[in-house]
């Protein structure tokens, strides 16, 4: 290496060093030629770390660091401190909790350090000062960067303040960590009046095979999710005659003077409006028809036709008494 070298580490001010003829000397800043990179025994490593390794498990004690869920684990977290890991190399950071590092300055994710702990030079500022796992995703720890690692069957959170971070939580009924979730989709028979089968090509859906009597009914997604009484239900109303629960739908039959239509997803049966079919005859011929009631309406008719019955109903014919 070239460049003058100095053998004692640079430590903030204030921060004990270790290997120092007394515990509580201070670090002196590090003094270097531009360009040159200093080089550490493993005994000259400052006090910095087993401090913060002693200062995170108060911290996780005492000031409410943010126990997650049960089933549930971190994709990455924020710094308990918010602090920037500096200028410094991986052996005095490895029992860092967490930091923002600057390109060339912090533990990344291979090396072993003096300490034992894993940590190498960071190359790049989205690497993160940590002791453990690849929680630490500082410039990228959000929703968007982070919850395609959560399992399909879990639900992603995120929370940005100092202490949180994003986590996978798998939902009750589910096992798991949330990284990872298996669910047992018939659990609880979601399909009432039937037998749920799961399906094999997709662990979180299933189908239902109805009991005689119900029919299959349709979610929003328009996947079958139930086995239900419609005409226990009533959906034909009150101009049906009859009612049939069919395997994947439900059939009405209507009264006269009732027709089938379709209403928010469910045949039903609704009153005829008897004019739409022109019965009074020729638009030419009529004035007017007006419904009375299911059943019944009247035709007013133009000059030169008068109002006849055919089959027991009214029409507009000539009148030839003229």
């Amino acid at each position: 290496m070239q460049g003058t070298r100095n053998s004692a580490l640079h430590c903030r001010d204030g921060v004990p060093s270790a290997g120092a003829a007394e515990e509580h000397t201070r670090c002196p800043p590090l003094r270097f030629s531009s360009g040159a990179r200093a080089h550490f025994r493993p005994t000259q490593v400052c006090l910095v770390a087993p401090l913060l390794a002693l200062l995170g498990a108060l911290f996780t004690s005492v000031s409410g660091f943010r126990d997650l869920p049960s089933q549930s684990e971190w994709l990455c977290r924020i710094s308990e401190s918010g602090q920037r890991c500096g200028d410094v190399y991986a052996n005095e950071v490895t029992q860092q909790k967490g930091g923002i590092c600057r390109a060339g300055d912090c533990c990344a994710r291979t090396a072993i350090g003096s300490s034992g702990m894993f940590g190498d030079i960071c190359t790049s500022d989205e690497y993160q000062c940590r002791h453990h796992k690849d929680q630490f995703s500082f410039g990228k720890c959000d929703l968007k960067n982070q919850c395609h690692r959560c399992s399909k069957n879990s639900r992603c959170h995120q929370d940005n303040s100092e202490n949180g971070g994003v986590w996978c939580q798998c939902p009750p009924g589910g096992e798991g960590s949330g990284i990872t979730c298996k669910v047992d989709p018939c659990k609880g028979n979601p399909c009432n009046n039937g037998i749920c089968l799961p399906k094999e090509d997709d662990e979180s859906a299933f189908e239902c095979q109805c009991y005689p009597g119900y029919t299959l009914m349709e979610d929003s997604m328009g996947r079958y999710r139930a086995c239900v009484d419609y005409c226990g239900a009533g959906v034909c109303g009150e101009g049906a005659l009859r009612c049939l629960n069919g395997e994947s739908r439900h059939m009405c039959i209507c009264k006269e003077g009732y027709v089938n239509q379709t209403l928010n997803g469910f045949d039903t049966c609704v009153p005829l409006d008897l004019c739409s079919v022109q019965p009074c005859g020729k638009p030419e011929a009529v004035v007017a028809c007006k419904t009375t009631s299911t059943t019944t309406y009247t035709c007013e008719c133009q000059v030169g036709f008068k109002e006849t019955k055919l089959d027991g109903r009214p029409y507009c014919a000539a009148d030839v008494s003229n």
